[in-house]
């Protein structure tokens, strides 16, 4: 997870730098701000994708260049797919087997998808260039937030509860 946002950073920001202008969009997980037993791979995983991404941003700060991490809303993948029909997540894990069940019965991934992709674009755009190094999620109110004092530093690995997961 990490090794692939670090290489991918790696690769693409020293140009942005040069050209004084970019915007690099990391992609997240509220998994990496849960405290959730027997998933801490994944969590520390996703925890670091967050702490990286704010590190860049806070790095970039001043080049033209923002560095954002975004949580695209769940979608049922390959992933989640494989961990409902896993035994051992039954039975470790019952109550994300249950969600990611009640999700791919409810869920249609198509409005959570568009949005995803119009959170890119508006990041992209250099508009909301305060909201660098902050984890957003698909809720977020961007022009709201751009107006919010920034939180201080390293505090994106703070649990924000998803209103879909209460």
């Amino acid at each position: 997870m990490v090794r692939g946002t670090l290489l991918f950073m790696r690769a693409v920001m020293p140009g942005m730098v040069e050209r004084r202008k970019g915007s690099v969009i990391n992609v997240a997980s509220l998994g990496g701000q849960w405290f959730t037993p027997l998933v801490s791979c994944y969590g520390i995983g996703k925890m670091s994708q967050i702490r990286l991404s704010e590190l860049a941003a806070a790095e970039a700060k001043g080049t033209g260049v923002c560095v954002y991490v975004i949580e695209p809303g769940t979608v049922i993948t390959d992933m989640a797919e494989t961990t409902m029909a896993a035994e051992d997540a039954k039975r470790w894990v019952p109550h994300l087997v249950e969600s990611l069940k009640r999700l791919k019965q409810n869920g249609d991934p198509a409005p959570g998808l568009a949005r995803c992709a119009e959170m890119c674009v508006q990041l992209a755009t250099g508009k909301y260039a305060a909201l660098a190094g902050r984890f957003l999620i698909p809720r977020d109110d961007f022009d709201k937030l751009a107006l919010e004092p920034a939180p201080p530093a390293g505090s994106s690995v703070y649990a924000r509860e998803a209103p879909r997961m209460k």
